[in-house]
């Protein structure tokens, strides 16, 4: 047998040492592993910034014409290694930053990090700040005391004043204020608006279709930020391939979720044991029907529908979930909004909503955070592990940060005596939360308030049943006219609203929540969720666009935002066929959405209040439709009528003309009433 050969990779030759070189490749090992690429960054920006305040300083000084005995040592103080002049550059930094231009602790803490970090890399500069005029600099001089002094003096600053008293700190939303922002939201777009605009609408004006973009996408955004804990620019980065549809739990429920990838992270990408597994990061977002406010499983997807609809196709891979829309529509679908201008569309969005706190990019972070470990409900609460690995916090992680995210809250809330004036008032600081008086019973003094509430609300029901009463005994009905609700308006009963919904008849929430026909398999992954996803739904069956609604009783009329399709002003349709075909097969043919013919509506559905929307158009079909079927054939239909090749309007006055089909009053023709307004006139 033939012997193996040795597979055993040759190692290169050795390379000769040079000081030099390694030295270089020890600074690139340490720019590229050190520090996360983004604090790097960071560094280096406040080390030039702080470079460029001393170059102005040392021209002020040469312009002063003075005379400075360290005037050689303060020019080159950040040149190099250290000198004496080099811990007074940064504490004047310090100082013009943070005191001059009145910027926060944080600005500081920057500043002071990135020089402690430039110099503990710098041989033989590590350690406490010393200088003597026989030994020079010893230790690190963003060590200094006078430099830790001042940053010690900002931090007092901030903690005295409130962080609010020199920057914007980001306030935490919490769940009642986006459930009043949402409530808001659904009373200018409804989800009966947002129904129409997918259905395409003709009807609608450019503010409604305005309005539907604007708070589909703002509803999407703002739960997304909530519920994932995302920074507001970590959110706009969020592209079609991070988001899996159409997954199911391996259970006895089948319960549907979809997944969501979280690659740009803040931190995670820049650690140096970041593999970029997908299951590291990857978040299961279920349906909250409960928490309508704040359910990211249903705004996220009727937002990823209004987007499919301006793009006319599926969203690719590469494609933003929330990319720039200019105001005419037209999606930038690569293009990320700038921090200012999502600043600026969140602040608009919560004040036209009613709320005046100021809302930054951790706002939504901070108050999910908060949400789900203090304010759920009972049983519902997080465990600070949960909440670390959620909010993607490191295990090594300082605790100041946790603190600041969630226990400086609960401080607040427990040794809170606001509500001191309250009878029944939650004893805060006996449990965590008060849970304690949650789950305890109730005393006699909460059932006298209830029954006093409760005898109130009666009073007020009964009061109004007797004003109905005395309305409908002074008030006659014309015979016929139901007093039923209109079917356009939504319906609030309990039975025939969706889980999640702000008030959706659930005709109109079978409509939004079926996705429209796919133009093409998106390979990146399944559909958009289907109809079928709330298996908690408690109301009636409801009926599909193109199901049992064939079924429907006269007075229902057609589907709510139903139109009847526009045909062509040109005389031929785009795919060749006569536009006088288009309306014999609208007019014979079953359509998709309301199950059936035009031939075959129903009286009710094109008289009476929908008698402006529908029945000039099904008049027009009908008129042709009708005459068409007089004939044997289409050419003998288009030698009897030539004009059907002029256009539809021109059609339809051939087929009346010959018809003798003009319009004649209860006095006659023109002709006759002129004759007879010469009789009368000749008579008198």
């Amino acid at each position: 047998t033939a012997k193996k050969g040795n597979t055993r990779k040759k190692r290169s030759s050795p390379v000769a040492p040079d000081m030099e070189r390694l030295k270089t490749t020890r600074d690139t090992a340490r720019e590229e592993h050190g520090k996360a690429k983004r604090s790097r960054n960071e560094y280096n920006r406040y080390i030039k910034n702080t470079r460029k305040f001393h170059a102005e300083l040392v021209k002020q000084r040469r312009a002063s014409g003075q005379t400075y005995d360290d005037a050689k040592e303060f020019e080159s103080a950040l040149d190099g290694p250290p000198n004496k002049c080099t811990a007074d550059v940064i504490l004047y930094f310090l100082v013009q930053k943070c005191f001059t231009e009145e910027c926060g602790h944080s600005t500081g803490d920057g500043i002071h990090a990135a020089w402690a970090d430039h110099y503990d890399n710098m041989e033989g500069y590590q350690g406490p700040y010393s200088y003597d005029a026989r030994n020079g600099v010893r230790g690190n001089p963003a060590r200094a005391q006078a430099v830790m002094n001042t940053v010690h003096e900002i931090k007092n600053r901030d903690r005295k004043g409130g962080a609010a008293a020199t920057r914007n700190h980001a306030e935490a939303i919490t769940i009642e204020e986006m459930k009043r922002t949402m409530e808001w939201s659904f009373s200018i777009c409804p989800e009966l608006l947002v129904t129409r605009f997918l259905r395409a609408d003709s009807t609608l004006t450019m503010e409604e279709r305005s309005n539907v973009i604007e708070h589909t996408f703002m509803r999407a955004f703002t739960s997304t930020g909530f519920t994932l804990w995302t920074r507001n620019f970590e959110t706009c980065q969020l592209r079609r391939s991070d988001i899996t549809w159409n997954r199911f739990r391996q259970d006895a429920y089948n319960t549907p979720y979809f997944t969501v990838f979280l690659e740009n992270r803040k931190g995670w990408q820049n650690k140096s044991e970041y593999d970029c597994s997908r299951e590291s990061n990857t978040y299961e977002i279920f349906d909250e029907s409960d928490l309508p406010e704040i359910n990211m499983y249903y705004h996220l997807w009727v937002w990823m529908m209004v987007l499919r609809a301006l793009l006319q196709r599926d969203l690719r891979p590469d494609e933003l979930v929330f990319p720039q829309i200019n105001s005419n529509g037209l999606v930038y679908s690569q293009t990320e909004f700038s921090h200012t201008v999502i600043q600026k569309k969140i602040e608009n969005f919560f004040k036209a909503a009613g709320l005046e706190r100021d809302f930054t990019t951790h706002s939504f972070r901070r108050g999910g955070a908060q949400y789900r470990f203090m304010f759920a409900p009972i049983g519902q609460r997080w465990s600070l592990k949960i909440v670390r690995w959620w909010g993607g916090w490191a295990e090594n992680e300082g605790v100041n940060t946790l603190m600041n995210y969630l226990l400086d809250s609960l401080s607040r809330y427990e040794t809170s005596y606001g509500d001191a004036l309250y009878t029944v008032r939650i004893k805060r600081d006996e449990s965590f939360m008060g849970d304690r008086d949650l789950v305890s019973a109730p005393s006699v003094l909460e059932f006298r308030k209830s029954h006093k509430y409760q005898h109130s609300q009666l009073q007020v029901l009964q009061q109004q049943i007797f004003q109905s009463q005395a309305f409908f005994t002074t008030v006659h009905m014309p015979p016929g006219l139901s007093m039923s609700t209109d079917s356009s308006y939504p319906s609030t009963s309990h039975e025939q609203s969706m889980p999640h919904s702000f008030g959706l008849t659930t005709q109109d929430s079978q409509f939004l929540m079926s996705a429209p026909a796919r133009t093409h398999q998106d390979s990146s992954s399944a559909a958009l969720p289907s109809a079928n996803f709330h298996s908690n739904q408690q109301h009636a069956p409801s009926r599909g666009p193109a199901g049992d609604s064939a079924k429907q009783t006269p007075n229902s009329g057609p589907p709510p935002g139903y139109t009847i399709p526009n045909i062509p002003k040109s005389h031929k349709a785009r795919n060749g066929e006569p536009a006088w075909k288009l309306m014999i097969r609208q007019w014979d043919e079953q359509d998709a959405a309301t199950g059936i013919a035009l031939k075959d509506w129903p009286e009710s559905w094109y008289t009476g209040s929908n008698k402006a929307l529908y029945a000039s158009k099904r008049s027009q079909r009908g008129t042709i439709a009708r005459e068409r079927h007089r004939y044997a054939s289409d050419e003998d239909f288009t030698q009897a009528y030539p004009a059907a090749s002029l256009g539809i309007k021109k059609l339809l006055c051939a087929i009346r003309l010959k018809k003798d089909r003009r319009r004649i009053s209860k006095n006659g023709t023109p002709a006759e009433r002129d004759d007879k307004q010469r009789r009368d006139a000749a008579e008198s």
